[in-house]
């Protein structure tokens, strides 16, 4: 059996932009706080629409235009992802172009907001809220194009640091290229990293199957292809795969010679991974977690970051 030089894999299906699962902490976080905490100021204040409105009523339309504002910034700014993912764009660029382009939507949709509340007498047609919809809303025109986003220049630095928190706090890349494809990287060879480095098998339906998948009993008959990770703890051993997940009392030293033949690395001293489980890498600072396809994280020691593979973009196609 022949190593081959480099780790070649395919590049994983990823997204530009991390979005947070429905109902999470991290989309709490994101989808509702901000937004509220850029209303409820401006409500409360009873500042530009809501100059003649009563505090109640002006808290309850600055809500809605914040939140509005907020979700189409972060749809618009993922439907531009979708649309140029080919060139692989920075997704900084992503998230301010989202914005942009709702400032330019908040014309159409502020007033059309602002109508609803008046049909059903939330707003009274004051002095203010008339000179609002006399305003002339020509998006080919390049004054008004500049009076808008200049007005809505403040609301920049909010967006950017609400996508700054989510990537930071819950390792979803908003703003720089956390998530990343895999990219190849020649192995070193030598003794010392025999345990970083990975060990591959050019066919992994002809290497000898691990000893330990025989003790397993929920997962009893699975399958190489189906193993995604191992990992250590005390004298068990976790077993990761794309069935689910069962504990197994093995060594660990034991179960990682016996992986030595598969498509695999181990990332920490008590985890090792395959090569077609990992879905993604993240890497904030000089923390480095590898992303399973079953969404579970694993942290990779310092000194296996060289040996799992160097994080980089994936700017050609496939």
């Amino acid at each position: 059996m022949t190593t081959p030089d480099t780790l070649a894999v395919p590049r994983p299906v990823r997204r530009i932009l991390g979005v947070p699962t429905f109902g999470s902490a991290a989309w709490f976080s994101f989808y509702l706080i901000p937004p509220l905490m850029l209303a409820l100021p401006l409500g409360l204040n009873s500042a530009g629409i809501g100059a003649e409105m009563t505090r109640p009523t002006s808290v309850l339309i600055w809500v809605l235009v914040c939140m509005t504002s907020w979700w189409l910034s972060d749809l618009l700014s993922r439907l531009a992802g979708w649309s140029l993912r080919r060139w692989q764009p920075w997704p900084w660029l992503l998230i301010v172009s989202g914005f942009l382009l709702n400032v330019a939507a908040s014309s159409v949709y502020c007033p059309w907001l602002l109508a609803g509340f008046l049909q059903v007498s939330l707003v009274d047609l004051t002095p203010v809220v008339a000179s609002y919809f006399l305003i002339e809303r020509d998006l080919t025109d390049l004054a008004y194009l500049r009076t808008l986003f200049i007005a809505a220049l403040p609301g920049l630095p909010f967006w950017l640091l609400g996508n700054y928190f989510l990537e930071r706090f819950y390792g979803l890349p908003r703003l720089s290229r956390l998530t990343t494809a895999l990219a190849g990287e020649t192995r070193e060879g030598s003794a010392d990293n025999s345990l970083a480095a990975a060990e591959l098998s050019t066919d992994a339906a002809s290497a000898p199957k691990p000893r330990f998948l025989q003790r397993l009993d929920r997962l009893a008959g699975l399958n190489v292809s189906e193993l995604v990770a191992v990992e250590a703890e005390d004298h068990y051993i976790h077993v990761h795969s794309r069935r689910g997940k069962e504990l197994v009392y093995y060594r660990f030293g034991d179960a990682l010679e016996e992986l030595r033949t598969l498509r695999g690395i181990q990332i920490h001293r008590s985890a090792w991974v395959s090569i077609d489980g990992i879905q993604a890498v993240e890497e904030r600072g000089r923390k480095t977690h590898v992303v399973l396809i079953t969404g579970e994280r694993l942290r990779v020691s310092l000194p296996n970051r060289g040996a799992l593979l160097r994080l980089r973009q994936a700017s050609a196609p496939a």
